[in-house]
């Protein structure tokens, strides 16, 4: 009788690692949750790359922060053409035609009225017929001019405000969402503040 020999071989489970990141950012709490097969200290690495580009789209957009180009614009467009990055300026393309498609809805210049509504700092009241129509006259998209040769924003009057508090944050989801793919992961959840949303994958 020859000789038998069964030889068993048993594999180690593959562990699925999970890691939470979290920040305040746009005057919110960005946290992100990730999962992989990778290591955590890798996951964690990934994590703080989107909220150092979260960071970095708030000091890119923030009308509150006077180094950011929304507010260097707010300052100094009506007296000059003032340069942007070429991302900040697709977005306020973007900001244009999207006001077009939801017929003047959308709106980033309405800062004005929404300060003399008393929005801004909390001290809420009723304006006058005349503050209302004093105010318009800085309200509108036909008093941006963008120059896409040199990406320059310049304005046609002064007083007007521009406020990218209803896209910011979506706008840096979809970063995330660009850096997500870069690293191929495959099963992740970020938000701002639930409001904002972004799912990739399914959960483990």
């Amino acid at each position: 009788m020859e000789p038998f020999f069964l030889l068993i071989t048993t594999r180690r489970p593959i562990i699925l690692n999970t890691i939470r990141a979290a920040r305040k950012a746009m005057a919110t709490r960005f946290e992100i949750i990730l999962h992989s097969h990778q290591r955590n200290d890798w996951l964690q690495s990934v994590a703080e790359e989107i909220l150092d580009e979260i960071d970095r789209i708030e000091s890119q957009l923030s009308r509150y922060m006077p180094t950011s180009q929304i507010a260097r614009a707010n300052r100094l467009a009506a007296l000059q053409p003032v340069k942007l990055d070429p991302q900040v300026f697709q977005l306020l393309e973007d900001c244009i035609q999207w006001h077009q498609q939801t017929r003047g809805a959308f709106d980033i210049t309405a800062g004005p009225l929404l300060k003399c509504w008393g929005f801004t700092d909390g001290q809420y009241c009723e304006p006058s017929r005349d503050t209302i129509e004093r105010t318009l006259e800085h309200v509108g998209i036909h008093h941006i001019q963008l120059e896409p040769g040199s990406h320059t924003i310049s304005f046609d009057t002064e007083g007007v405000t521009l406020d990218l508090g209803a896209v910011g944050k979506g706008y840096a989801m979809e970063r995330a969402k660009e850096i997500l793919a870069d690293y191929e992961i495959e099963s992740a959840i970020l938000h701002g503040g639930t409001s904002t949303i972004c799912a990739v994958g399914t959960p483990p």
